[in-house]
């Protein structure tokens, strides 16, 4: 996996596999040290088994998605760091919370220089680090939009209408960078809100009384009058002292994770023990620059192992608002002459790129949409698959 830039392909993979499978290894490169600890920090979170379902995805959600997340998410991340450094420093033996998930990633293919930059992006989570993202987005926004900042928001709606809502309808806009707000909040919060409610409308607020259940029994069974005198007795013979070992789900069993970095094809790629290694390579948008060239592209071709349903995916340009159908189209097109050049080609024929011809035949054919639009329908493709 090159530039993929998260987690939802090993997420996806491991869910959709079986336990008795043969053991898998994902090799995950990206470029940024950023991007490494983020993986980690999510792959610890996902694998938390303290955390109910429920949580371990609020928290996913919140610390995933959102710019501004709670109190509590940002005193979970701020938690977390000191023991994901001692994981990246290779002090995990010292803590049995680690456990687990030092048999599921593996740090030795970085480089130390790597390392103490993947463990200096994790201190910078630390809940004493003043980052304003309020102000910092705005800057963002303003040397994208410039002259035109003050029409940010309609220019953002045209985005999301023209460009996201076609290809991902499923995607709602949000402009606050709060699009996973969970319903509760910081018991301060809740008392500054009442006592400003007060001040306002001169009125005590007062929780409801406590209740029964309509169709609760008003005495006690014979069941319940048991029950009292039952107690539970905890076997204390296998309780070590300190921090319980925390053990990886069932679907993680035989699943390691390898973390890569530098220069991939002109570096890691041509190193021999990468020859004839990998059964599927992904390559994300950040990468593909990397098929372009011919011998870096060559490279690729020569990592994948030949025969056995090897794959080569590229992911498309299909969500960049800042591309037109048009360019995503060329791009498409570009990449698949530079697979076509090292033997590659695509399993299906609908994988293949449109030509223009294709795309003004569908517009007579009375395709709803102008040529920039009908361009990214057509090349609305999320990967292309190619073999050899």
């Amino acid at each position: 996996m090159a530039g993929a830039g998260d987690i939802r392909h090993i997420l996806k993979t491991v869910a959709r596999r079986h336990v008795d499978e043969p053991p898998l290894h994902f090799y995950v490169h990206e470029s940024s040290p950023e991007t490494i600890a983020r993986h980690i920090f999510f792959l610890d979170l996902v694998t938390n088994p303290a955390l109910t379902i429920r949580e371990r995805c609020e928290l996913f959600l919140s610390l995933y998605a959102n710019s501004l997340v709670r109190k509590k998410d940002a005193r979970y991340l701020g938690e977390q760091v000191g023991r994901l450094q001692a994981l990246v420093s290779g002090d995990a033996e010292d803590d049995p919370s680690l456990s687990g998930l030092s048999k599921l990633i593996d740090l030795s293919t970085l480089k130390f220089r790597d390392r103490d930059d993947v463990h200096e992006a994790i201190g910078f989570w630390g809940e004493s680090v003043e980052f304003d993202a309020r102000s910092l987005r705005d800057q963002r926004l303003r040397g994208y939009y410039k002259t035109r900042y003050d029409h940010r928001k309609n220019l953002l709606d045209w985005d999301y209408h023209n460009g996201i809502k076609p290809m991902a309808p499923a995607v709602h806009w949000q402009i606050s960078n709060e699009q996973y707000v969970h319903s509760s909040h910081e018991i301060a919060d809740f008392n500054l809100a009442c006592i400003l409610a007060e001040i306002a409308t001169r009125q005590v607020k007062k929780l409801p009384p406590k209740s029964k259940d309509e169709d609760s029994y008003p005495y006690k069974s014979p069941l319940e009058r048991v029950r009292c005198t039952v107690e539970e007795v905890d076997d204390d013979a296998g309780v070590t002292e300190g921090v319980k070992e925390r053990l990886l789900p069932p679907g993680f069993q035989n699943v390691r994770i390898h973390f890569l970095s530098g220069n991939l094809s002109s570096n890691i790629l041509q190193r021999q023990r990468y020859k004839r290694y990998f059964d599927r390579i992904y390559v994300g948008c950040l990468e593909v620059n990397g098929l372009m060239g011919e011998e870096s592209g060559q490279a690729f071709a020569e990592a994948m192992v030949t025969g056995c349903g090897s794959r080569l995916s590229v992911e498309a340009f299909k969500h960049q608002v800042c591309l037109s159908g048009k360019q995503k189209l060329a791009v498409r097109k570009k990449v698949q002459e530079a697979c076509e050049r090292i033997g590659l080609e695509p399993v299906a024929d609908h994988m293949k790129a449109p030509s223009v011809t294709e795309v003004l035949r569908k517009l007579r054919l009375g395709l709803p949409g102008d040529f920039r639009q009908c361009c990214g329908i057509l090349s609305s493709t999320d990967e292309l698959l190619l073999e050899p």
